[in-house]
């Protein structure tokens, strides 16, 4: 999220809100995936609020009409939302709005890849500096989550749908907002790969472990081409595989068994 630039108002580069570079935008599909009136891994994801740490005047232009305001300190500055904002309502805010409509295509492509909902698992505000781009922060090699997940994965391959919601449902209610356990449980009759899949999105989001699970469940190019526009068209049937490095090629003796995987050459 470029939070300090491209015209953003109320906003510098500072720790709390990490490095303003574009990176990691999500799909309009993992973001709609969530329900985050019961589901509380969206708010723990994602930030879509970024406070005023620069007081000031400012315009905003919505539509055709300019409107000004005053930010103080700790004012709501930006705010990115999954929803549709009307115009009418844009303009009643002292603030800054990209909508769904702002950062996606109708088709799920990129409309806007400077200011969009920003994905903060690893955002680590210990940096000694706002150049640092060291983090002290752990990595994630595997979770509790996952134990789960694989679990419900294999027993939903045994024909155990039961036994797989059971596994599901302890990580769905763990991550439950208060008062809404009952409606994150998902029932055995619900249950499929491909939710699974969509479990394995919400849970693990940013964790890099995405590429892994659509390979092995062998979803990688059916899902892509359905739920991410930008790379449906560059994505062939070769890229289960990834490429071996040139300089492994190089080193091997057996260069006639030993050879680069199909469509790389």
């Amino acid at each position: 999220m470029t939070y300090e630039r491209n015209g953003t108002n109320g906003m510098a580069r500072d720790i709390a809100n990490g490095r303003p570079f574009a990176r990691y935008m999500p799909t309009r599909f993992l973001v709609q995936l969530f329900d985050e009136t019961r589901d509380g891994r969206y708010d723990g994801s994602f930030q879509t609020v970024w406070l005023c740490n620069k007081a000031g005047s400012y315009k905003k232009k919505v539509g055709a009409t300019e409107v000004s305001y005053t930010l103080a300190l700790g004012d709501t500055a930006l705010l990115t939302t999954k929803n549709d904002v009307p115009d009418a309502v844009d303009l009643t805010k002292k603030y800054q709005i990209y909508d769904i409509s702002n950062m996606y295509k109708t088709d799920g492509k990129i409309g806007n890849n400077a200011q969009y909902i920003t994905l903060k698992k690893f955002m680590d505000p210990t940096r000694t500096s706002i150049n640092e781009q060291q983090s002290a922060r752990d990595a994630f090699v595997i979770r509790l989550a996952e134990m789960y997940l694989i679990a419900a994965e294999a027993e939903l391959l045994l024909n155990n749908p039961a036994k797989a919601a059971e596994m599901i449902n302890f990580v769905r209610r763990r991550a439950a907002l208060p008062g809404k356990t009952l409606e994150m449980e998902v029932a055995a009759a619900n249950l499929s790969l491909d939710y699974i899949l969509d479990e394995r999105a919400r849970e693990f989001a940013g964790e890099q472990l995405r590429w892994f699970d659509l390979k092995r469940t062998g979803k990688l190019v059916e899902r892509v081409r359905k739920y991410n526009p930008e790379a449906a068209g560059l994505i062939q049937d070769f890229h289960v595989l990834r490429p071996i490095p040139q300089r492994q090629l190089d080193a091997v003796l057996n260069k006639d068994e030993f050879k680069q995987n199909p469509g790389y050459n």
